[in-house]
C-alpha cells in the first residue's frame, strides 16, 4: 500500500483483536493525534501489518463489498432454553434442523453459484451449513473470524439470570447492549474488528453461516452503519440476509 501524502499510520499497540490506530504528519504540521480506527459510516477499518496479520484494510465503502448471503444457525437447545452459548457450543434442536434446511431451499432458489462458502467453525453453525448444503459437493471454508462474540462468564448462564444481575443494562428494553458487558467477554469492539477484518479480505461474493450477534455486525459493515447500530437490526433463524450496494434484503418461506 502507497503512504497516504497526509498522514502515516502507525500502530500503537500489538493486541491481536483491538487494535488503536495513530496517525501522524509525516513532517512538520500539528502534533499528532490518535484517531478512530473506523472512518466513519462508509469505510472501515484500518489496522497495522502487525496487528492484523498480514496487510492494511483500507477505506473500503460498503458500497465496494461483494454481495453476501448472510445466515444465522438453526435453533439449538441452549437457545430454547434462554442460555448464553457464545464461544461454547450446544445441539440443533428439530426445530433448528427444519429452519437449517429451508435456508437450504432459499439457497436453492437463489442463484449463488459463484459464491463461496464459509462459515463459523463453531458446531451449530457447521451443522446448519451441512443440512442447508447437502448433495451439494462444494467446498466450506472455516473462520473464526465468523465465531459468535465470546460471553465470558455469563457463557451457559440464563438470560434471566443476567436480567437479574444488571437490571440496568435492560431498562431501554431488549437493546442488546449488555452483550458489550459480559464479564471476561470479548466486547463490541473486538467483534466490529474481527468482523470487518473478514468482509475486507473477501474477494468475491460470499455465502456465510454465523451467528445472532456476529450477523448483526457483519451486516453493519456491509450497510455502512456504526457499530452502536447492531441492535436496530432484524435477526431471525430460518431466513438469509442478502446484501448488495449497501442495501439488506431478507429472504424467507
Amino acid at each position: 500500500m502507497g503512504e497516504n501524502p497526509v498522514f502515516k499510520p502507525v500502530c500503537v499497540t500489538n493486541r491481536p483483536l483491538l487494535s488503536a490506530v495513530f496517525f501522524a504528519r509525516p513532517q512538520a504540521g500539528p502534533r499528532p493525534v490518535i484517531a478512530c480506527q473506523y472512518l466513519r459510516r462508509s469505510m472501515t477499518w484500518i489496522a497495522c501489518t502487525p496487528c492484523r496479520n498480514a496487510r492494511f484494510a483500507i477505506a473500503r465503502s460498503a458500497m465496494t463489498y461483494p454481495d453476501l448471503l448472510i445466515l444465522r444457525h438453526g435453533e439449538t437447545l441452549w437457545n430454547r432454553a434462554g442460555r448464553m452459548q457464545g464461544s461454547a457450543d450446544s445441539p440443533l434442536t428439530a426445530l433448528g434442523r427444519q429452519q437449517a434446511a429451508a435456508q437450504g431451499r432459499l439457497l436453492s432458489a437463489f442463484d449463488a453459484g459463484a459464491f463461496q462458502i464459509w462459515t463459523s467453525p463453531q458446531g451449530r453453525a457447521v451443522e446448519t451449513a451441512q443440512i442447508a448444503l447437502q448433495g451439494q459437493k462444494r467446498p466450506i471454508r472455516h473462520d473464526s473470524r465468523l465465531a459468535e462474540i465470546a460471553m465470558g462468564d455469563w457463557t451457559g448462564v440464563e438470560r434471566s439470570e443476567i436480567r437479574r444481575q444488571v437490571p440496568h443494562l435492560f431498562e431501554k428494553g431488549e437493546n442488546l447492549i449488555w452483550y458489550d458487558h459480559a464479564p471476561g467477554g470479548e466486547g463490541l469492539e473486538a467483534l466490529y474488528m474481527r468482523t470487518g477484518s473478514f468482509l475486507a479480505d473477501l474477494a468475491q461474493p460470499a455465502i456465510l453461516f454465523t451467528h445472532g450477534i456476529t450477523s448483526r455486525m457483519l451486516r453493519c459493515h456491509a450497510l455502512g452503519l456504526e457499530r452502536d447500530r447492531f441492535a436496530d437490526l432484524p435477526g431471525g433463524q430460518g431466513v438469509i440476509y442478502f446484501l448488495r450496494g449497501g442495501e439488506q434484503t431478507c429472504l424467507a418461506e
